[in-house]
């Protein structure tokens, strides 16, 4: 087990907060660091070419913000 697994499990033995919020903060960083490596190779010339092939209608009532 490496050094920060056994601090994790250690931590999460003695600070009721931080085991209660670990694996959902931990779930949202993957998250996070998945959406900017996906970012770091994303395109924005091609996303504006789909973009406009995207019709320019009035979004459904269920559709909009």
């Amino acid at each position: 087990m490496s050094e920060l697994k056994k601090y994790i499990t250690k931590r999460k033995k003695t600070d009721e907060d931080f085991a209660k919020d670990y694996e959902e903060d931990f779930e949202n960083f993957k998250i996070d660091e998945t959406f900017a490596e996906r970012a770091k190779k994303g395109d924005w010339e091609k996303s504006r070419e789909i973009l406009a092939k995207a019709p320019d209608i009035e979004a459904e009532d269920f559709d909009k913000l």
